[in-house]
């Protein structure tokens, strides 16, 4: 497979010809697979869509995710953003035009957006599904107020149900991707270290059972969570260091 990045219309006009020869020549046809490369960072939102009361689609997005990924593409660390900052704002503005241009009118959403400098906001993805549990919806009610699948019950309910999360408490919430693989066991000293770190708000099974990480289809992960946000990135570099000295084995 031929890649080539441009960055620049005057580098597609000299690349698309070199490339169509290159197809062409190696596997007999001159049709390309063209990629546009984005923002290396990627944003999560979950949004939940109901009937108003005048019978038009009310948009209401529970959270916004921003996702940091390792040098080798793999999911290293996804941080619960403020929603009163610009950069929330925005990408928020952005899908509630975007669900109305989908034509959204009931139920949850999860969409993924890359945000450019020089474009703002850019949709990659929008999954009308059921919203799953994950390990940080305890947290996320407190840090929010909101509950993503109460949200979506009250879609699909004709009536609006009782109020089941209380008022919002701000705090910094990172969930930390380990990077365990498949197979890989976990260290019971160093896994009972990373449970009683300061910020950890949850951990994954695999990590509190100490078993391997093969036992769990998802990827392992430990929840952080402190007003404070010097203690969760302290405790992130903690949970780092203990996967260089052995965490798994």
């Amino acid at each position: 497979m031929l890649a080539v990045v441009c960055t620049t219309d005057l580098d597609i006009r000299a690349a698309w010809p070199a490339m169509r020869r290159a197809t062409a020549r190696y596997c007999g046809s001159a049709h390309l697979v063209l990629t546009e490369r984005l923002s290396p960072r990627e944003y999560v939102i979950h949004s939940v869509t109901r009937p108003g009361p005048n019978g038009s689609p009310e948009h209401c997005i529970t959270d916004i995710w921003a996702e940091s990924r390792s040098p080798d593409g793999t999911l290293d660390r996804t941080d619960l953003l403020d929603r009163h900052q610009l950069l929330t704002r925005a990408l928020s503005m952005y899908l509630l035009r975007v669900l109305d241009a989908l034509g959204v009118v009931c139920g949850p959403v999860t969409s993924r957006i890359a945000y450019s400098e020089g474009r703002g906001p850019l949709l990659i993805s929008a999954l009308a599904a059921a919203p799953t549990a994950s390990l940080a919806d305890e947290i996320l009610r407190t840090a929010t107020g909101e509950d993503r699948i109460a949200r979506a019950l009250e879609a699909w309910h004709p009536t609006p149900l009782a109020e089941l999360t209380p008022a919002p408490v701000p705090r910094r919430v990172v969930r930390v991707h380990l990077q365990a693989r498949a197979g890989d066991s976990v260290d019971p000293w160093l896994a009972r270290i990373v449970c009683q770190l300061p910020t950890v708000a949850a951990v994954s099974d695999a990590l509190r059972a100490r078993t391997s990480a093969a036992a769990t289809p998802d990827q392992p992960e430990v929840v952080l969570s402190s007003s404070e946000s010097e203690a969760v990135e302290a405790d992130y570099r903690v949970i780092r260091a203990l996967e260089r000295e052995g965490l798994y084995r």
